[in-house]
């Protein structure tokens, strides 16, 4: 049917000829000048017309076409400042001849291409560029002259190495390099200075480098621009000897390296670590040095040795054939250093005490090879005390190491000399100051002193956290000190009889008694360290209590009582509210279901925040199978182990959040702490069950719900009574975005449904002004709020780390909107992500709030996430209001409600007017930074960050703190709430 043009063209200038099943360009579009933004996006384009590739349109949009090749004009026309090429299937990019071009925004996600022509380098307007999902291999040089990009999205293509080049692109600002199959990184990256997010994920890096990663841009620099002036090479590798107790590993590892045979050792205490050189060729030059782990076999030491089983490394686990390989618990071990590790791990399998004649128990690894394939290399009969298979395990050990991929690499000669020196030393840790002062000594500076105090601890030699209080004055050398220290408390007699409560001042006791020998003492000045770096692994945390005679105590969980004293915390519970239920599996690599080491016990620790004894630590519900949580208007949670899963309940006014919110927690906590295992989100029944006896046994994962759904279908089987099960009675009410990561446009948009403003209206209509005046559906618009708010902040997890998230934006009367300008002058406010105040309101008037320029085109592509943010801000206000404890005038109160709202409406009308506006600029393109098309993205986030960290690198004073894994700023008086500092004895 012919297309009348005029009539898809908007005020602003803009023909939408988008979902049109159009098949090629309508060459009519040249007769119509007043255009100047084309939408061809969702059709079946195969071709781009040269006509078309020579229109002088600011914007083009291409996405999700079937195109293979373009003009080298569509990149290069006159005026041209945004193409969006996304999910075509190009296969070559043109060769630019043009040598000025104006373009600033170019996207080339998932298409099909295998390089980038050098000629690229002729769009120096470029400010951003995303060419994620390719198959791209080799970036060339030339893209160092690309001077002003401040995005660079190289994501997931098949990159083994970058141009050092790279390093020219000074104004970077975000480069994304994760799921490729990178093995280094240029030192170039380190001068990168204007570089605020780097994503290095999922590649295979040497270890160093993804603990500096890990640590952060100022540690990858500082790593980096040493390798560049002192990188030595290192053919070093981790070798760990795990069992039961006195199966022999110590003896073991002292026949391997070559030490006397010793009748009586005694049995190992905590983690032992020593040095075995093994030869991987004639050579001598080829000989790898392995640190040694040796770990105590003994349960109260398996708590903390957990933590640093690490990858890449060789694991031998050893069992005493007269005990059998099931009394050895070979299985279990192998199991627990695969859910530990993951990937790049080998394990050898060593049964010792083997006798003169060479007679050895059997033991069948046939299906412990099936059960982890690639992963045994190896089952060994040793005799330590005759040497018998000794040489043999050595030359066994000395082959995997040598197909370790990153057994030669480089490091800083003096971090090597400088750890050579502390090792021999003996010292089990150093406070900061003396630790600087001997690093001084090996010429390293401070900064990089504390550079491989980071990147040591991330691999798990060390322990060093600058960032958490009461642990950053002391860098922990040996990592039995703390084992050790931790053991002890298990051990102790009266702690197990008070289910793991200790009062602070017993641990003089347990950690100084004199009638211990000299090693198992510590000295009373590093308790409340010891006590700290407990909390920080998890282990244990303080509780609270109303009685003022109540003296300092800390509950260990891993010794919590075997059965809840009383459940009705959760049973008298929410009479009138709704419930939802979830189910968690892990699976192991053999596709058996498990549930992890320790997991109630991390769980009790890691949302003690939650507990329903966080003031009053008696009305606690935990036990060692599970526990009551309980987040205020959000509802109250029943978690437990049930056979081989975790069930999780929720009952709450608008239950679906509170569950979200703690089966993404599990996840994402198994997905770091064990990461061999397989997370999966199921839901009960909730149709009519078919099964004669109405069980509902049936249990479906939600992800494959939505993917079923997405392909059209209308049912899913029940794997319990065999019958088709309508998908949408299983999903109603249930989000995906638990089980995909939602983009920052998806989440606003999400928010600025229709619908969901209407509820927010209602609430808002009815001024509460506290949170106990909510009735039971408000606490639903209430939760619904906080869900949309928490997506937004996932949404820019990655940016947290560099800055806030959460702040409000109002146009200056000062300089006019509609006045021709490339910047407008904007009062930013910044709020505290506890709290969800402005941090104004919770202190000095004068902090967190600045009067800056920002691009025009910025304020426009950013409108949206900005009216949502407010929106769910304004809403959240009595929240925040109950959770600060802060009591305001109604006056001012209106005003802050008036100021928001005026936001709301200004940002509303620059999403739908501001491009206008924007066009109308006399400018050069690299003015604007941010186009006025783009979407709400993350890119956004960080030039605002950028600025106000020129106005003010504090940021109003907030504090950076982790929670649960995941970065909030938050103002000086939640700090507490995330990081106690040292705790009282």
């Amino acid at each position: 049917m012919p297309l009348n043009l005029r009539a898809r063209i908007d005020r602003s200038g803009r023909l939408n000829l988008s979902n049109l099943s159009l098949k090629e360009v309508p060459e009519e579009i040249k007769d119509l000048p007043e255009i100047n933004q084309v939408d061809l996006s969702q059709n079946s384009i195969e071709v781009i017309p040269d006509f078309f590739s020579e229109l002088n349109f600011s914007y083009i949009n291409l996405t999700m076409n079937s195109i293979r090749r373009i003009p080298s004009k569509l990149l290069s026309a006159p005026n041209r400042k945004m193409v969006n090429l996304s999910w075509n299937h190009l296969e070559v990019l043109p060769k630019i001849t043009e040598d000025e071009s104006s373009i600033a925004w170019i996207d080339l996600t998932n298409n099909h291409l295998r390089y980038i022509p050098d000629s690229i380098s002729k769009l120096r307007n470029l400010r951003t560029l995303s060419l994620k999902k390719n198959q791209i291999s080799d970036i060339p040089h030339s893209i160092g002259e690309l001077t002003r990009l401040n995005d660079l999205d190289l994501s997931s293509n098949c990159l083994k190495s970058l141009p050092g080049s790279i390093g020219a692109l000074t104004e970077l600002l975000s480069l994304d390099l994760s799921r490729n199959n990178l093995t280094g990184i240029p030192h170039e990256v380190g001068k990168l200075v204007s570089l605020h997010s780097l994503n290095l994920e999922e590649n295979p890096l040497p270890p160093e480098l993804l603990a500096a990663h890990y640590n952060g841009l100022p540690t990858l620099r500082q790593l980096l621009n040493l390798l560049e002036v002192e990188g030595t090479p290192l053919r070093e590798a981790k070798l760990v000897l795990v069992g039961e107790g006195e199966v022999g590993k110590s003896t073991l590892l002292a026949a391997l390296r070559g030490d006397p045979f010793k009748i009586g050792r005694n049995s190992t205490h905590g983690i032992e670590v020593k040095q075995l050189v093994v030869e991987t060729g004639t050579n001598p030059r080829d000989s790898v040095s392995l640190n040694a782990w040796d770990f105590g076999g003994q349960d109260v030491y398996r708590p903390t040795h957990q933590l640093f089983f690490t990858a890449p490394a060789i694991y031998l686990v050893v069992w005493k054939p007269r005990q059998g390989p099931e009394l050895g618990f070979v299985e279990y071990w192998t199991s627990l250093i695969r859910r530990r590790t993951g990937t790049g791990i080998k394990i050898h399998i060593v049964a010792t005490h083997g006798d003169r004649q060479g007679r050895y128990a059997h033991f069948d690894d046939t299906r412990l090879r099936q059960q982890y394939p690639g992963i045994i290399d190896g089952v060994h009969h040793v005799g330590s005390e005759t040497g018998r298979g000794i040489d043999d395990l050595k030359v066994a050990i000395a082959t995997t190491a040598a197909q370790f991929q990153h057994l030669h690499r480089k490091l800083p000669a003096s971090w090597l000399r400088f750890q050579a020196a502390l090792k021999e030393s003996g010292e089990p840790y150093l406070e900061f100051g003396e630790y600087v002062e001997r690093a001084a000594e090996f010429y390293l500076t401070q900064d990089s002193a504390e550079s491989l105090a980071r990147v040591a601890t991330e691999l798990g030699y060390w322990c060093y956290y600058p960032e958490t209080s009461g642990l950053d004055d002391l860098v922990v050398l040996q990592p039995d000190w703390l084992s050790t220290a931790v053991s002890l408390v298990l051990d102790d007699d009266e702690t197990n009889r008070r289910n793991g409560l200790i009062e602070h001042r017993r641990l003089l006791d347990v950690w100084h008694n004199p009638e211990r020998p000299r090693h198992l003492r510590y000295k009373p000045r590093v308790h409340r360290v010891l006590l700290r770096l407990m909390e920080k692994y998890e282990i244990s945390y303080r509780i609270s209590s109303e009685d003022t005679s109540h003296q300092p105590t800390s509950l260990i969980t891993q010794l919590v009582q075997e059965q809840p004293a009383s459940l009705e915390a959760w049973t008298e519970y929410g009479w009138n509210l709704k419930e939802q239920v979830r189910i968690c599996e892990f699976i192991d690599s053999s596709g058996l279901k498990v549930i992890p080491e320790d997991l109630i016990n991390r769980l009790i620790v890691r949302m003690h925040r939650f507990s329903l004894g966080r003031e009053r630590h008696h009305e606690s519900v935990h036990w060692r199978t599970g526990l009551v949580i309980d987040r205020g208007l959000h509802g109250r949670a029943l978690i437990q182990v049930e056979r081989d899963q975790l069930i999780v309940k929720v009952k709450a006014a608008y239950p679906q959040f509170f569950l979200d919110q703690i089966t993404e927690d599990i996840r994402d906590y198994a997905k770091n702490y064990w990461p061999g295992l397989e997370f999966k989100n199921l839901l009960p029944c909730r149709s009519t069950c078919k099964d004669p006896n109405c069980s509902r046994a049936g249990q479906f994962e939600i992800k494959r719900l939505f993917a079923r759904a997405a392909r059209g279908r209308l049912h899913t089987e029940c794997g319990h009574c065999g019958e088709d099960v309508p998908i949408d009675h299983l999903v109603t009410g249930v989000s995906n975005t638990s089980e995909v990561a939602q983009g920052l446009a998806s989440v606003v948009e999400s928010a600025l449904q229709p619908k969901f403003l209407e509820l927010i209206e209602m609430m808002n209509s009815q001024r509460i002004q506290t949170v106990a005046a909510l009735s039971v559906s408000m606490k639903d618009v209430a939760s619904r709020t906080e869900e949309r708010l928490q997506d937004i902040l996932r949404a820019l997890a990655d940016e947290s780390s560099s800055g806030p998230r959460l702040f409000t934006a109002e146009l200056s009367d000062e300089y006019p909107w509609y006045r021709k300008a490339t910047h407008q002058r904007v009062k930013i406010s910044l709020w505290c992500e506890h709290s969800r105040l402005p941090v104004h309101m919770l202190g000095d008037k004068r902090q967190g709030v600045y009067e800056i320029e920002i691009p025009k085109g910025w304020i426009v592509s950013a409108a949206p996430w900005i009216r949502a943010c407010t929106t769910l801000l304004r809403s959240a206000l009595p929240i925040g209001m109950g959770i600060a404890k802060l009591e305001i005038a109604p006056q001012r109160w209106a005003e802050l409600e008036s100021s928001l709202k005026l936001t709301e409406d200004t940002m509303k009308s620059v999403a739908e007017l501001g491009a206008q506006f924007v066009e109308e600029i006399d400018g050069d393109p690299q003015n604007l930074v941010v186009d006025k098309f783009a979407e709400p993205s993350p890119a956004q986030l960080r030039l605002l960050q950028q600025f106000l960290r020129i106005e003010d690198p504090t940021f109003g004073g907030l504090h950076r703190v982790l929670d649960r894994g995941r970065y909030l700023w938050v103002h000086s008086q939640f700090v507490g709430e995330y990081d106690p500092g040292l705790p009282e004895l």
